[in-house]
């Protein structure tokens, strides 16, 4: 399986697949200015940590909130900015493109549309995308082109990409409760005053959560916590930071977002996985093998 994320987005088992493969690039293109970047990132936490208080301070009624909203969400577009940066190498890697989720009754389809690279202050275009398209998940790198098509839903069944446990590329929109609160101790916080996602504290409207991984769950391998910034009217995080068990950082900002919208069909294109012509790409497709 590919894997990031979310957010993510990620997100996001949250944020696993598809952020994480993401390949170096030539740094030969001009480098940008400030306006082209996000804020400058912090190895300090954007809010100050507490102690749990996942059946305080309104988060049940909070969790219950995004629960219901989740149900009611039949699709979102939107425009989305990923950074990661690497504690170790001292590496800052952003991307920019748009993200597309539609349901269809027990069908889910999901794509994150990556056309603009920035590493260390160095800009270029670059297409990376990644498509889910209810059973199967590509990578389609165009720079290289390299095309990854891996079956990873067993034929005949179906899988939530955005539910916690059970997605390839899990965001945090719509989680059960119960899930929530199984794997993470769940805190409110403030919106930030300060790292890549100060630009939230101009929104007002949002609610700050941060969960924190529980010990001997999945999701404690993989990171230490992540704050979700959601709008609770309609349940869609506008952003994500996490914090890894290595000490990286995943930030994700989304823009622009859109609940429910009216797909038309270039929208409905963009949800749907093309093999490209195999005398021009390296392809590479990976039938469904069950757990083996």
């Amino acid at each position: 399986m590919l894997h990031m994320i979310i957010i993510i987005l990620l997100f996001f088992s949250l944020w696993r697949a598809p952020l994480e493969p993401f390949s170096d690039v030539v740094q030969t293109s001009a480098p940008i200015t400030e306006s082209d970047e996000l804020h400058p990132p912090t190895s300090q936490p954007a809010v100050e940590t507490t102690t749990d208080t996942s059946h305080e301070d309104g988060v049940i009624d909070i969790l219950n909130t995004l629960e219901a909203k989740g149900a009611q969400l039949n699709g979102f577009t939107a425009d989305v900015t990923y950074a990661k940066e690497d504690e170790l190498l001292g590496r800052r890697e952003i991307r920019r493109g748009e993200v597309l989720y539609m349901k269809d009754g027990d069908n889910r389809q999901f794509a994150i549309l990556f056309d603009t690279v920035i590493i260390n202050r160095r800009k270029e275009n670059q297409l990376r995308h990644y498509v889910f398209d209810g059973q199967w998940l590509a990578e389609v790198d165009h720079a290289n082109k390299q095309f990854i098509k891996q079956q990873i839903v067993a034929p005949g069944q179906t899988l939530d990409p955005l539910r916690i446990g059970e997605g390839p590329i899990p965001l945090p929109i719509g989680q059960r409760r119960e899930d929530v609160l199984r794997r993470f101790q769940v805190q409110r916080i403030p919106l930030p005053t300060e790292g890549p996602l100060l630009s939230l504290a101009n929104e007002k409207a949002l609610t700050g959560l941060r969960l924190t991984s529980k010990p001997h769950t999945p999701e404690a391998e993989d990171f230490t916590y992540i704050d979700l910034f959601y709008d609770l009217k309609t349940g869609l995080p506008h952003g994500i930071y996490m914090v890894a068990s290595n000490g990286d950082t995943k930030t994700v900002r989304l823009t622009e977002l859109i609940a429910n919208p009216d797909f038309d069909d270039q929208q409905r294109a963009k949800l749907q996985i093309e093999t490209p012509d195999s005398s021009e790409w390296s392809i590479d497709v990976r039938p469904w093998k069950g757990d083996a």
